[in-house]
């Protein structure tokens, strides 16, 4: 039986002395999906297939019937051709990244309800799992491009209104961007390089609260630091509506200044922040927090100090470090 959803429930139904249903769907037992099948088994057991005696045929048929029969079924549904051809590649220390597109496009097809949002999941972790077994034999480019995949396209899904209200999906994309961090590690200096493109395009759109920003830190090396930082003061809007603009500019130097002091370079910090300019409270308050890790704590006051005279609204950080450099 097939219902509505782009992504089917798997249903198991056990009838003993008492009728028991499972079901992938977010009610999990006893559900409206368990009662429609044994409603249909009920009404015609003709249409169902006993997958036991299936199999247990097919054992017998030989390689030639056998292709023929998974050639029928392609045709019929061509997103199948992506997992029979994924399973060889793995296995291969290969992967296909336009076959794993396409079936990640076949699982986030259309718009995701509350009750389709678990069973897509189920299907995209399948899919991660690939990236974990070509990690574990050392195809550490090809984990972090499928990582990647997942990621942006999960992040479509949010720019496309999917009802996470159960956060099951976002979870899947920060465990997504957590296992992007640790595999991104064994990558070559140019390869770490090539990805930040990719990854300031995704931190521009994604704003879900999904610490998509986090696979920056994973990418940025004291050798390429100077290109994300060139890359972000780049995407600073110049021109817009002004909350448009402070949110922007806000959100991308913060994130620039915590990659620095990551790295501990708290002098090119310095030198980033001047270029950026000293125009909000938060502006100040970056500074100065840069000076104070260089040491120049009479320095950073006198930045403090003008950045509290500034006439915007409060800004209590920038106020208690005023007079905690005070006392």
């Amino acid at each position: 039986m097939l219902g509505s959803a782009p992504n089917p429930y798997k249903v198991r139904v056990e009838i003993t002395d008492e009728i028991h249903s499972e079901c992938t769907c977010p009610v999990g037992e006893m559900c409206k999906h368990g009662v429609a099948l044994i409603l249909q088994w009920m009404k015609g057991r003709s249409s169902f297939l006993d997958a036991d005696n299936l199999l247990a045929s097919l054992e017998r048929w030989n390689k030639s019937e056998l292709i023929k029969i998974i050639g029928a079924i392609i045709e019929e549904e061509p997103v199948l051709a992506s997992k029979f051809a994924l399973s060889e590649e793995v296995s291969e220390k290969r992967v296909n990244i336009e076959a794993i597109s396409r079936r990640i496009s076949h699982i986030l097809r259309g718009f995701l309800d509350y009750y389709a949002v678990p069973g897509v999941v189920s299907e995209l972790e399948e899919v991660k799992r690939i990236g974990d077994k070509l990690a574990e034999g050392g195809s550490f480019k090809e984990t972090v491009d499928l990582y990647l995949l997942l990621i942006e396209r999960g992040v479509d899904a949010f720019e496309n209104g999917v009802d996470d209200s159960d956060g099951i999906l976002g979870n899947f994309m920060i465990e997504c961007v957590e296992d992007f961090n640790k595999i991104v590690e064994k990558l070559e200096e140019d390869e770490k390089r090539a990805l930040v493109s990719k990854i300031m395009e995704i931190i521009e759109v994604e704003d879900y609260g999904l610490d998509m920003d986090e696979m920056l830190f994973g990418v940025a090396t004291r050798v390429n630091i100077a290109v994300i930082g060139e890359e972000l003061l780049r995407r600073i809007p110049k021109s817009g509506e002004r909350f448009h603009v402070e949110y922007h500019r806000r959100k991308i130097l913060d994130l620039l200044s915590g990659l620095y002091e990551n790295l501990g370079l708290h002098e090119e910090a310095l030198k980033v922040m001047i270029k950026a300019g000293l125009k909000t409270k938060d502006d100040y308050l970056r500074l100065a927090r840069a000076l104070m890790a260089e040491g120049k704590e009479k320095e950073a006051f006198e930045f403090v100090r003008e950045g509290v005279r500034l006439k915007e609204g409060r800004n209590y950080a920038l106020d208690e470090l005023y007079f905690n450099l005070l006392n």
